[in-house]
């Protein structure tokens, strides 16, 4: 695409393109005699951060079919002492989001929701923002599970007993995990976690279960699981999917949805708790 000045739109609205990657450089018109320089990185698709670019070089991939999903832009010298630098990201299923600045994440990670189109504004210190500095950043969603549905695994814990003090509750409709503590007719919940069930096409057993094994991790030669605890055959609670080898890049962290082939995916957090303090014995209850 051809260069477009500060305050336009690079990229498209309403055709569900992506952008892959991106230039930026500086007017001299603009920058005079300061010191200092623009520097920016993208967050790209099964790759997570690239490294920082400065000057009208190239960040991002070309060729490889992979979305930006975020961008970072900081202006160093005196330039950072004369200006501040504002962007906007334009992603999938939200449209126009809020500016950010100065080294402020602008996009989402963790959804896998491509970026489409980008404004970038140059501003003197003590001038006010292009526009709203709310909401620039998105990552994955909160889950908040309905009564309803917390009702109905409590009711169900009560009638189950297990060969430890721990219960595991999974509801593959409402996509969370609940974890108890106690006995038959008398299960306390003490977690409750939002979870990535296998999707339609890969569902997640159905069923009662008994923890067997667990792991450090498993993958691929694009992606690693990390803290995986074993419930019947291949199935798994584990954490999200992260870039090969790395404990932060995330690769797919979409929780609240029936998103996996066929594991319960959690947080890595989630997932190390149940890996280092539930034990072999203890009921899985699937539903």
């Amino acid at each position: 695409m051809p260069w477009v000045s500060g305050g336009n739109i690079t990229g498209t609205t309403g055709r569900k393109l992506r952008i892959e990657g991106i230039n930026i450089n500086l007017s001299q018109d603009t920058v005079h005699s300061l010191t200092g320089t623009i520097m920016y990185r993208t967050h790209v698709q099964d790759i997570g951060w690239t490294g920082w670019k400065t000057l009208g070089q190239y960040s991002g991939t070309s060729g490889r079919a992979k979305q930006v999903e975020a961008i970072e832009i900081k202006l160093t010298g005196q330039l950072a002492t004369f200006y501040n630098i504002y962007y906007s990201s334009h992603i999938e299923n939200y449209g126009w989001l809020g500016w950010a600045s100065n080294g402020q994440t602008s996009g989402s990670t963790g959804i896998s929701y491509r970026v489409e189109a980008l404004r970038i504004n140059l501003v003197r210190k003590g001038a006010p923002a292009p526009g709203s500095v709310a909401n620039y950043y998105k990552n994955k969603p909160v889950y908040t599970p309905k009564p309803a549905a917390l009702d109905v695994m409590s009711k169900n814990a009560q009638v189950r007993a297990s060969s430890t003090r721990w219960l595991i509750m999974t509801d593959t409709s409402a996509c969370q995990v609940g974890v108890y503590s106690g006995s038959y007719g008398n299960w306390s919940r003490v977690a409750l976690w939002s979870c990535g069930p296998g999707k339609p096409s890969t569902p997640t057993v159905k069923g009662e279960f008994t923890i067997y094994g667990r792991g450090k991790s498993f993958g691929s030669r694009s992606y690693t699981c990390w803290y995986y605890t074993q419930f019947y055959g291949n199935y798994l609670f584990h954490s999200v999917l992260y870039n090969r080898g790395s404990m932060t890049q995330i690769k797919d962290g979409t929780l609240g949805k029936q998103v996996s082939h066929g594991c319960v995916r959690l947080d890595i957090n989630n997932a190390k708790w149940l890996y280092d303090n539930i034990p072999n014995g203890t009921k899985v209850v699937i539903y």
